[in-house]
């Protein structure tokens, strides 16, 4: 189960094997050995 950290109302965009993960999948998404995650939160800034 993938369970991003949740910073306020913002939800980072999830990554798993190249594909993203919906965030409707987030809570369901099954990892398995091996597998490749990247987890990317947008920060605003100049």
């Amino acid at each position: 189960m993938v369970t991003p950290p949740i910073s306020g109302t913002t939800v980072p965009s999830v990554e798993g094997n190249l594909d993203i993960v919906p965030k409707a999948a987030h809570e369901t998404h099954v990892l398995s050995a091996g597998d490749r995650i990247e987890i990317v939160h947008f920060v605003g800034g100049g």
